[in-house]
């Protein structure tokens, strides 16, 4: 029997053999994962981990919150320059006649406000009212709650791609993000992924801290949905008073329900503050939930019939922008961006069973499409790029760096497993064990060359 010559090289120097069993050792303990992991990598979004079981609301709002201070410095301060940034005062006044915040400050639900009062234990919060003031009052959390039932969300666009179309049969969804280059980047500076897992099922919020609710998000039995404007314009907000913020309808979905029709049917009962379109995916298939104030909302699908401008003829594939598609929604597609991006999704959405099938390297070639860099479906204003997959659960996601001030390379950081790890402690626990009984493996392994190689030079 034949060795190299590095472990002639044992045998006369033990000492370089207890080195190399400590590097193995060192090196396996490296690999166990910490509870909560924010990530440095530039357009990565940090990860937090919260496990559920065994806790009541209050106490999940406070684990959530210590851990979102832990890694955003500031982050009242943050969240009152957020709120003044996007919304502006005088349209508050209007809003209220003049009274306080808690005039449409409003969330039913008992559960998230019970967690809500966990994160605000948390925080240093303050009794005025006062926005841009460099301190966070409660009524002020309660309206970062809120943000997309007053227009004040980020636009954007999407794409699917389901059924025969798609190289192994499983859909894929995709959604971009655009923020206002002109605004302040307060927001991006607290964009994160934050997990709740338990036994009962995992739920992955893709947001920002401070914000309980979801606006794009999924579960582990990979369905996903994702809040997109449909005013036309990023700059309207609506009149009405949210009778429950979106976000909190849209975590329930995904909480409570296991697949695209019945979160669809659980949100078509409610009423819509302001107008919008869900895009939704499961393991099945991607559609498109259309719900405008004072409307029933309407489930759009690749052979749904569409307004004579914004036609589709793409069979198992779906778009949508920052407009309602379906003949039977008012018609808001007037601005020039929308339509571009329609057309442009339509020349890009040509996956035939015959010809091509999609995979996810088109998906991303799709949503970093440039052509007229100001309406580009990736145009000058896109600060987030997402593709996920329901089946596997695997994300894919892109996020502009906030001081950043080049185009951002086409490339995606992957984040598997998020809906299907274990929780955060008893999952870095058996990591440690794992990698213990793997350090001991490889210190018995090496020991019996060891005496092999001793035994065969006697």
């Amino acid at each position: 029997m034949r060795f190299p010559n590095c472990c002639a090289h044992w045998r006369s120097s033990s000492q370089h053999c207890h080195h190399l069993l400590f590097s193995i050792l060192v090196s396996a303990l490296a690999l166990s994962p910490s509870v909560a992991h924010p990530q440095s990598t530039p357009g990565k979004l940090p990860v937090f981990d919260i496990d559920t079981d065994g806790l009541g609301p209050h106490e999940i709002g406070a684990a959530i919150g210590r851990q979102w201070r832990a890694a955003f410095p500031r982050l009242e301060q943050k969240l009152d320059a957020l709120l003044a940034n996007r919304l502006e005062t005088k349209m508050l006044t209007a809003k209220l006649g003049g009274e306080a915040l808690p005039a449409f400050a409003r969330i039913p639900e008992p559960y998230y406000r019970a967690e809500l009062d966990g994160l605000a234990a948390v925080l240093d919060l303050v009794s005025r009212n006062r926005l841009g003031d460099g301190f966070l009052s409660w009524d002020e959390l309660i309206l970062v709650q809120q943000l997309p039932d007053f227009g004040a969300h980020d636009w954007g666009s999407g794409f699917g791609v389901y059924g025969t179309r798609t190289s192994d049969g499983y859909p894929f969804v995709a959604r971009n993000l655009d923020r206002d280059p002109q605004q302040p980047e307060t927001i991006s500076s607290l964009e994160s992924i934050t997990v709740y897992s338990s036994r009962k099922g995992t739920l992955v919020n893709i947001g920002f801290a401070g914000n309980l609710g979801v606006t794009t998000g999924f579960n582990d039995h990979g369905l996903f949905v994702a809040f997109l404007p449909a005013s036309g314009s990023p700059e309207s907000t609506q009149d009405n008073v949210p009778t429950e913020p979106i976000g909190f309808l849209l975590r329930q979905a995904l909480e409570k329900q296991t697949n695209l029709d019945a979160a669809a049917q659980f949100l078509r009962a409610k009423p819509a503050s302001s107008d919008h379109s869900i895009l939704m995916a499961d393991t099945h298939r991607v559609e498109v939930l259309e719900h405008g104030t004072g409307r029933a909302a309407q489930l759009r699908d690749a052979s749904s019939e569409h307004h004579p401008a914004m036609k589709w003829e793409r069979p198992e594939q779906i778009a949508v922008v920052g407009c309602f598609a379906l003949k039977r929604m008012p018609s808001l597609c007037t601005g020039l961006r929308d339509r571009h991006r329609w057309h442009r999704y339509l020349d890009l959405a040509q996956f035939d069973p015959d010809r091509h099938l999609a995979q996810i390297d088109d998906l991303a070639r799709i949503m970093f499409d440039r052509m007229n860099s100001h309406d580009a479906i990736n145009s000058d204003a896109t600060h987030q790029v997402l593709i996920f997959q329901p089946h596997s659960t695997t994300l894919f996601l892109r996020s502009k760096v906030p001081t950043q001030r080049h185009p951002v390379e086409p490339m995606l950081y992957r984040y598997g497993n998020l809906a299907n790890r274990s929780s955060p402690e008893q999952s870095g626990l058996f990591s440690l064990w794992t990698a213990l009984g793997l350090s001991l493996a490889a210190l018995i392994g090496i020991a019996l060359i060891i005496r092999i190689i001793q035994r065969h030079s006697a």
